[in-house]
């Protein structure tokens, strides 16, 4: 795994994510592009690295939205990331790592953990219990929108595999 590539793809994904999707934002809803890579990385790379990987990418996207109504969140995606690729590491020797299906459901999956997951953290330190369910179907909106585009970024990235240094996945055959 070329771990500059990975730099360079979550800046830009950083980037993308703060300048490109408010443009395509629907009610305030748009596709998080730092799932996207996070995801194709614990399905695709080893396990060390792809623990590694998410949890930098989850940092990133804490860095990218640094604070709420005065409450620090750095810390909170990375946590996230870092559990969710753990649990996709595990889940991948049961599916079709490379299959579109596989990669749109994982998606789905960590944005919906995730948007809950920080829903319940900001309920609790701004003591909003009565938003919670609100935070929470903002996170199916997302997952949702995200639908849409996670077939274009899937095949981007795949295309990009050589240049992130992940190997393709090795299936073998049985000849008959």
């Amino acid at each position: 795994m070329h771990w500059i590539a990975l730099a360079i793809l979550t800046y830009a994904a950083c980037v993308l994510q703060t300048t490109l999707m408010p443009l395509i934002a629907v009610q305030q809803v748009r596709p998080d592009l730092l799932v996207f890579v996070a995801v194709f990385y614990a399905l695709s790379a080893r396990k060390s690295d792809a623990l590694l990987a998410c949890w930098i990418i989850g940092f990133a996207s804490d860095l990218c939205g640094l604070s709420f109504h005065e409450r620090s969140t750095v810390g909170l995606h990375a946590l996230i990331f870092g559990f969710a690729a753990l649990a996709t590491i595990q889940l991948r020797e049961l599916v079709f790592r490379e299959h579109l299906l596989t990669y749109v459901f994982v998606v789905v999956g960590w944005i919906v953990v995730a948007q809950t997951l920080e829903a319940a953290f900001f309920c609790w330190t701004l003591r909003a219990w009565s938003r919670l369910g609100t935070w929470i179907m903002f996170g199916a909106y997302t997952a949702a929108y995200s639908v849409v585009l996670a077939p274009y970024v899937h095949w981007a990235l795949k295309r990009a595999r050589p240049l992130l240094g992940l190997d393709a996945v090795r299936t073998y055959r049985v000849r008959s």
